[in-house]
C-alpha cells in the first residue's frame, strides 16, 4: 500500500513536488499568520482581499486555466493530509495563494440551521464563487459602520 503512494507521488513529477512542498509551507505560514495577525492582513499576505463591501459573486465555475486547476488539485491533496488544517478558511487562503495573480476575494458567511449558527469562508474570482454551494447555504457578511447610527 505504501509503495503505491510513493509510486503515485513519483509519477506527479518535479513541478508537482515543488507545488506540494510550497503548499505545505504556505499552510504552515497561514497558521502562524492567523495566530498573530488580523484576518484582513493574513488574507492580503496570501493574495486575497477580505470582501465585505461588494455583493457576493454568482454561482458557477470561474474560467480557470489548466495550470490553475492542476495547482488547486495539488493544494487540495495537501489540505486533505492528516496534520494539515484543511478547514474552509485555511483552504480558501491556500487557494488564494495559488490564484494570487488573479486577485481573488475572500468571502465570509454565516447560516443558522436547527438553532445553530455556522460560519464558512470561500473564494470568489472575477465575480464567480469557487464554492457555489456557499452562496446557497450561507449569507455573506457585510461591513458594519463603526461610527454608530444614533
Amino acid at each position: 500500500m505504501r509503495a503505491r503512494k510513493v509510486v503515485r507521488l513519483l509519477r506527479l513529477g518535479p513541478r508537482a513536488w515543488l507545488r506540494l512542498a510550497h503548499t505545505l509551507a504556505v499552510s504552515r505560514r497561514i497558521e502562524q499568520s492567523l495566530a498573530r495577525e488580523t484576518l484582513d492582513r493574513t488574507a492580503r499576505r496570501f493574495g486575497c482581499e477580505l470582501a465585505f463591501a461588494t455583493p457576493p459573486g454568482r454561482p458557477g465555475r470561474p474560467p480557470l486555466s489548466t495550470r490553475e486547476l492542476r495547482n488547486l488539485e495539488l493544494a487540495a491533496r495537501v489540505l486533505a493530509r492528516p496534520g494539515v488544517d484543511g478547514t474552509c478558511l485555511r483552504r480558501a487562503l491556500v487557494y488564494g495563494d495559488v490564484l494570487r495573480d488573479r486577485r481573488p476575494l475572500l468571502r465570509m458567511g454565516v447560516a443558522k440551521s436547527g438553532g445553530e449558527v455556522t460560519a464558512h469562508a470561500w473564494l470568489e474570482l472575477d465575480g464567480w464563487s469557487l464554492d457555489p454551494m456557499a452562496l446557497e447555504r450561507f449569507s455573506a457578511l457585510h461591513a458594519v459602520d463603526r461610527r454608530g447610527s444614533r
